[in-house]
């Protein structure tokens, strides 16, 4: 059986797959919009939104912040999260440059 490897590959390419499999869901697209507006939120004031449980939810925040898309803030007890514009920013700038390089 073989695995993938990814790290055989250009920095830049993995950087994009990494990011790009963090759009992947429609959950995660979901958070990233009601994320849009500025406003932070925790993870009870996104979940009506998604018919899904808080749990992977909470998965699924983590997917998108370890991607650079979203980050956190600890308020007491809760985390509140926010779109991380400049990384999102980033992430558009890349995908349109590789894009304008292949076509």
């Amino acid at each position: 059986m073989s695995f993938p490897k990814p790290e055989r590959f250009p920095l830049a390419d993995q950087a994009i797959s990494l990011r790009s499999k963090a759009l992947g869901h429609p959950a995660r697209l979901n958070i990233l919009r009601q994320l849009a507006d500025g406003q932070a939120r925790c993870l009870s004031e996104l979940a009506p939104g998604i018919p899904l449980s808080q749990a992977t939810i909470s998965g699924h925040l983590r997917i998108l912040r370890n991607a650079g898309f979203i980050w956190v803030e600890e308020r007491g007890l809760y985390n509140y999260y926010a779109l991380n514009r400049v990384g999102v920013e980033e992430f558009q700038l890349v995908v349109g440059g590789y894009l304008s390089s292949i076509a």
